[in-house]
């Protein structure tokens, strides 16, 4: 679903907040984990921003802002076609970079975005935008 830098970690009710989306996870995984780790995490949308995480890998490598590549799937809950920006919970995506080539698959009602992000909790630069509006379709 996600890998990127902890924003935040909340154990009261459960949560973190990872390259500005919310996830639901066992408090006894949350427990270690610490602002700046490099997750992945595994898991189901649960929401715009929302995720329910079924499994998280802490990474034993750093996150470099701006430089370790990050990547977020989501609910867009608004586009900026002028600016060239997309909004997925609590983050910002510049997705302007995607545009240059073979790399902007579209916005639809969900997205996944790679790139990177320059400052921790702050805007993401998309490289690759991919439409997955057919995670919503059924068979």
């Amino acid at each position: 679903m996600l890998a990127g830098p902890i924003d935040s970690v909340n154990l009261t009710e459960g949560t973190f907040m990872a390259v500005g989306q919310t996830i639901s996870f066992a408090v006894d995984g949350i427990a270690a984990m610490q602002v700046g780790d490099y997750v992945t995490v595994y898991g189901e949308l649960a929401g715009a921003g929302q995720v329910d995480a079924t499994a998280v890998d802490v990474s034993s490598s750093m996150y470099v802002p701006g430089v370790s590549e990050v990547f977020v799937t989501g609910i867009p809950s608004s586009i900026d076609y002028t600016l060239g920006t997309v909004q997925i919970g609590q983050l910002e995506v510049d997705y302007t970079p995607s545009l240059g080539g073979n790399t902007f698959g579209g916005v639809g009602a969900a997205v996944t975005v790679i790139g990177t992000q320059p400052a921790l909790g702050g805007t993401m630069l998309g490289d690759q935008v991919i439409d997955r509006t057919a995670l919503f379709l059924r068979d």
